[in-house]
């Protein structure tokens, strides 16, 4: 990838608690309140690089998935707290390839392999704006 950090780990995890909602009767996580969880924590990634969400808004970009493939390992229950750790891989033009880790206790329950795809206004593919990628490096 054009550009990557050295390292990628330099940030605060994100943390959640299981609650009743994001259970089924038996008291095990549905599938896809992963897949939200690490929308927040990517929220939050980006904040932490003083990138958020309402900055890139008011600069003409947002970030739309583009491919994402989920492994799950093992399940999270009920009262669980968990850590969701993303990594960025690195970045090429219009995309930004992350790595996302759901953890109980250390041990993973879930990865996410993500692309997220840089968008203008007009919601057409827009290179990575070189003041995020300073940004991003300066996680390095």
């Amino acid at each position: 990838m054009a550009g990557s950090i050295a390292n990628p780990a330099l940030h605060l995890p994100f943390c959640w608690r299981v609650a009743f909602a994001d259970t089924d009767s038996g008291g095990v996580v549905y599938h896809s309140r992963y897949l939200e969880w690490a929308e927040r924590a990517r929220s939050s990634w980006l904040h932490q690089a003083d990138c958020s969400n309402t900055r890139l808004l008011a600069e003409g970009i947002v970030f739309a998935v583009r491919e994402c493939h989920v492994f799950f390992a093992h399940p999270a229950r009920l009262d669980d707290e968990l850590v969701i750790k993303t990594m960025m891989q690195g970045w090429r033009g219009a995309r930004l390839h992350l790595l996302q880790h759901i953890l109980l206790n250390g041990r993973e329950c879930v990865r996410i392999d993500i692309t997220l795809a840089c968008l203008n206004r007009a919601g057409r593919p827009a290179r990575i704006p070189r003041t995020l990628q300073e940004k991003l490096s300066g996680w390095a």
